[in-house]
């Protein structure tokens, strides 16, 4: 998820504050970095909580107004998407 954080097309997309709230809500180690503590199973029983759950469906509802038209993707993203969608039908 870090890496995909980090791809161009994404930071460019995204709102400042929204990148950087999915990167401390869910990569960065001095937020709380769920994608890793609950992928890796080091996460405590504590973690799953109301709280963090109700930032997880922030994040998720956030994501969903993203207009795909604001999208930015390279040529070679670009022709992924397009044999993708075409392999679909």
């Amino acid at each position: 998820m870090n890496d995909v954080l980090h791809e161009t097309s994404v930071k460019e997309t995204l709102d400042e504050s929204l990148w950087w709230f999915l990167k401390v809500l869910y990569t960065d180690k001095r937020g709380l970095n769920l994608r890793n503590v609950v992928s890796h199973g080091i996460a405590p029983f504590e973690v799953f909580n109301a709280a963090n759950a109700a930032l997880v469906i922030q994040s998720i509802v956030a994501l969903s107004v993203v207009r795909p038209d604001l999208v930015k993707l390279s040529e070679e993203e670009q022709m992924d998407t397009e044999a993708f969608t075409a392999g679909k039908t």
